[in-house]
C-alpha cells in the first residue's frame, strides 16, 4: 500500500488523474496540452536492454523510458486524454499467481509515461493514449522486461507455448499481438494452468485502483 501512495504522488509530476476512474470529467482542459510527446534519449549498443528470460516473478525491469520506446509507444509528460480505458491481468506460472508490478511503462527518473502502463500492483492495465491507435499485450510485456521474441514469453517457448485466456475463453493466434480493448479480464498462462481459470476480477480487491470496464463477479 505504500508504494501504491507513493506512486499515485509522484504521478501528480504529469498532471493525471492517475487513481481515478475512466470518465475523464474531472480532467482539466489543458491536459491534452500537457501530454506533448517527448522522444527519450537514445541508448547506446552497449548498454543493451536486459529481458527477463527465466522463470517468474519477474520485476519491474529498469530504464522505462527506453522500454516504451522498445515497445514502439511514444513517451508522454502526462496521460494521453482521447482515449481511456481498463483491462486487468493475471499471470500464472504452473498455477501460481504471478504479481503483475506497479510502475509499468512510468519512468520516473526521466519523468515520462506511457499510454501503456500500471499504477498499482493490482494487475490492472490503463490504456490512456492521445491517439486511437491500437496497443497489444505483447507491448505491455515489453515495457514490464519480459522476453516477447521467437514465440516465447519469458522463459516458456514452443512447443509448449504460453496460453491466453480472455473472460474465461481461450484465445487462438499469438499472444504478443492481442490487442487490449475495454471489458477484459486477461489471464496469461504458463505451464499448468490453475484449478480455476479468472473469468472476471473483483474491483473490491483493489479499491485504490481504477477498475471500471473490467467484467465484475
Amino acid at each position: 500500500m505504500k508504494r501504491a501512495l507513493v506512486l499515485c504522488s509522484v504521478l501528480a509530476l504529469f498532471g493525471a488523474g492517475a487513481c481515478g476512474s475512466s470518465s475523464g470529467k474531472s480532467r482539466d482542459a489543458n491536459a491534452a496540452a500537457r501530454s506533448a510527446t517527448t522522444a527519450p534519449t537514445p541508448t547506446p549498443a552497449a548498454q543493451a536492454l536486459k529481458v527477463w528470460q527465466t522463470k517468474p516473478p519477474w520485476p519491474l525491469a529498469d530504464r522505462q523510458a527506453d522500454r516504451i520506446a522498445e515497445a514502439g509507444l511514444p513517451t508522454l509528460t502526462a496521460e494521453g486524454s482521447h482515449v481511456h480505458f481498463h483491462a486487468h491481468l493475471d499471470v500464472f506460472d504452473n498455477g501460481e499467481a504471478v504479481k503483475v508490478p506497479a510502475g509499468v511503462g512510468i519512468d520516473f527518473v526521466r519523468q515520462v509515461i506511457s499510454p501503456l502502463h500500471t499504477h498499482f500492483d493490482s494487475g490492472i492495465i490503463h490504456v490512456e493514449s492521445n491517439t486511437d491507435e491500437a496497443v497489444t499485450l505483447g507491448q505491455f510485456l515489453t515495457e514490464w522486461g519480459v522476453r516477447v521474441a521467437d514465440d516465447c514469453i519469458g522463459d516458456v517457448c514452443p512447443p509448449n507455448p504460453a496460453a491466453l485466456y480472455v473472460n474465461g475463453a481461450k484465445q487462438t493466434g499469438p499472444i504478443n499481438e492481442f490487442v487490449l480493448r475495454p471489458n477484459l479480464q486477461l489471464a496469461l498462462i504458463l505451464g499448468t494452468p490453475p484449478p480455476k481459470i479468472p473469468a472476471t476480477y473483483d474491483c473490491s480487491q483493489n479499491p485504490q485502483d481504477a477498475c471500471d470496464q473490467i467484467p465484475q463477479p
